[in-house]
């Protein structure tokens, strides 16, 4: 099979681009970093802040008007694998004890997906009043089939817990540009097949959605980040000043070279996340900023296993009551003042009913996480006292 030269001609740009990069950072990255043990204040603000842009992402589809918010929270996705790949980088750096590593994944991410899929299939059978087939409850559970096939993103990021033993044997085994350069390859030649196979319609190949490929360079990218040692040499002008210009000509060509594009516009959402993060620590009250956005962050995975059906409940509640409002004040039976307002912010889904909207998903899936967690928690000390 022919490789296309724009296919081509992409890659070479963006593997030339992050080769500069990691040649710039390279006297930085060291081989064995020291490995963690608690939460990570930067990375937890970071989950955060790309959980609430899943959210935004979704709930603006109630939202006509703000559509265009869609072309820029994109990075929200990335940025959460990026997250993944750093902490696992850091937090299991060498080699050992596989077996634990694995039960972990079990118990964190595929036992509370199962359950939530056990939930679904219960509601299906209320509502219809008999199970799916045994082979569609399974390929739903494989393909993250499940909120409208929003969930493809479980069955993806587990595909990386599970490789990633794997994927640092090879980033121990060749030069940290060489392993970016080859996720970049395939992560390009990834996302190359899955665009020609979703022409038709969002998710026609969920094989293919649920497929790791095109996400995986930014997983490579956190590992990457996680062996470099961060001091005041890093922030040297002349460093960042040529970043900032491969940046700029990378933005500027963004039409001809659009995969390039795509693999470095979430990592410029990254430095001014870190930019922000920084400014919040120094400012008033901006503390409290950064502990929102870190709760967010501690509990993404609720948030975005339940966010789903929560938008759609609030946003269904926000079309009633706006409707309600409208027709209350061409009634005469409502001050008409107050009657439009509640049409335009929820009727209209102004800004107020796109916020009331994220804050209720965020919410509820910080609310079920804590609620878990503690079930958790009185399970463990009863097996402990059996």
């Amino acid at each position: 099979m022919l490789i296309a030269p724009v296919l081509l001609l992409n890659a070479a740009a963006g593997m030339l681009f992050f080769y500069l990069c990691a040649r710039l950072l390279s006297p930085f990255w060291e081989k064995n970093p020291q490995p963690v043990k608690g939460r990570l204040v930067f990375i937890d603000f970071l989950k955060g802040v790309s959980i609430v842009a899943v959210v935004l992402l979704h709930a603006v589809d109630f939202a006509p008007q703000y559509l265009w918010l869609k072309d820029y929270l994109w990075f929200a996705v990335p940025l959460f694998i990026l997250s993944t790949g750093y902490l696992l980088a850091r937090k299991y750096a060498q080699e050992g004890n596989e077996g634990k590593y694995y039960k972990g994944v079990l118990v964190r991410i595929v036992l509370p997906y199962l359950l939530y899929a056990a939930l679904q299939v219960a509601i299906a059978v209320m509502q219809n009043g008999y199970a799916p087939p045994a082979q569609e409850i399974a390929l739903d559970v494989a393909l993250g089939k499940f909120n409208g096939g929003n969930l493809y993103f479980i069955p993806l990021i587990l595909q990386l817990y599970i490789l990633y033993p794997l994927f640092r044997k090879m980033q121990q085994k060749m030069p940290p540009w060489l392993f970016l350069c080859i996720a970049l390859a395939f992560s390009m030649g990834a996302k190359w097949a899955d665009d020609s196979v979703q022409i038709g319609a969002w998710n026609a190949d969920p094989v293919s959605l649920a497929f790791f490929g095109r996400y995986f360079f930014f997983f490579a990218v956190g590992m990457h980040l996680a062996h470099l040692k961060y001091g005041a040499k890093m922030l040297s002008i002349e460093r960042l000043a040529a970043l900032a210009a491969m940046c700029i000509l990378l933005l500027a060509a963004k039409t001809q070279l659009y995969l390039a594009y795509i693999y470095s516009y979430p990592l410029g959402v990254l430095l001014l996340a870190f930019a922000a993060f920084a400014a919040l620590e120094r400012i008033p009250f901006g503390g409290y900023a950064i502990s929102l956005a870190r709760m967010c962050g501690e509990n993404s995975y609720a948030i975005y296993l339940f966010h789903a059906p929560v938008v759609y409940a609030v946003a269904s509640i926000g079309l009633a009551s706006g409707a309600l409002g409208y027709a209350a004040g061409n009634a005469g039976l409502a001050p008409g003042a107050s009657a439009y307002a509640v049409g335009n912010a929820w009727f209209g889904f102004g800004a107020a009913g796109l916020l009331a909207i994220t804050a209720c998903a965020l919410a509820a899936g910080i609310a079920i996480s804590r609620i878990a967690g503690k079930l958790f928690g009185i399970l463990r000390g009863a097996k402990a006292q059996a």
